[in-house]
């Protein structure tokens, strides 16, 4: 991100959706989390309520 001069704040943004979809399976071994995993974890944004921004920056 750096390399692509991303600004500040959208790197820590980033770095914040990362973070979140570890830790939501943090049981798991990074290599094993599959596209499964992934649209469940979309799945629980949009029950939470998460806008369509919020969702397609979790996903980048």
């Amino acid at each position: 991100m750096e390399l692509r001069k991303y600004a500040d704040y959208t790197v820590k943004t980033y770095v914040h959706h990362f973070e979140c979809f570890m830790n939501r399976y943090r049981d798991i071994e990074p290599t094993q989390i599959n596209e499964n995993e992934i649209r469940e974890y979309l799945k629980i944004l949009v029950r939470k309520g998460r806008s369509n921004s919020y969702i397609n920056q979790s996903i980048h």
